[in-house]
């Protein structure tokens, strides 16, 4: 059963650690999008843009986060009104994510056509991966737990 685990954390670390470097090479693409916006237009724009790469690991963790626990309550089989705070502060974030999603247009329109694609897509691909990592980090929570459970008996 150790090495099982062991074997488990191994193989979850490594993945950990590539998604980390290809989230951080989504954030330097995004990043050098924004010398195009700086070639381009204002720098309230820009700033705009800044703010808005900012927000997306925050915001996407607090949803996806708020998603997962509820989920973990509804599947415990516990009473339903365990999952009310949790629901209303998921309701709170989704409000949180219009307004950012409001920013997002503006941004948009301020990009060519081609570079529109590449943001949405890289945009797309660093929320996969902030969920992909958060579920990782949590299963070598769990692995963590399991072993110091195991050292226990």
């Amino acid at each position: 059963m150790l090495k099982t685990v062991t074997r488990q954390q191994e193989f979850l670390r490594t993945m950990q650690t590539r998604m980390k470097a290809e989230k951080l090479g989504i954030d330097d693409s995004l990043k050098s999008l924004a010398d195009c916006l700086i070639n381009i237009h204002n720098s309230k724009i820009v700033l705009k843009f800044n703010r808005f790469l900012d927000q997306i690991d925050s915001i996407v963790n607090l949803i996806f986060g708020l998603e997962l626990k509820i989920a973990n309550l509804s599947n415990s089989g516990k009473s339903t009104n365990n999952a009310d705070p949790f629901k209303s502060r998921l309701d709170e974030a989704i409000l949180i994510k219009v307004m950012h999603e409001e920013t997002y247009n503006v941004i948009m329109n301020h990009f060519e056509a081609s570079n529109q694609l590449v943001f949405n897509k890289m945009l797309k691909s660093k929320q996969k991966l902030i969920c992909e990592l958060r579920l990782v980090n949590q299963e070598l929570y769990y692995l963590e737990v399991q072993l110091k459970i195991l050292f226990m008996y």
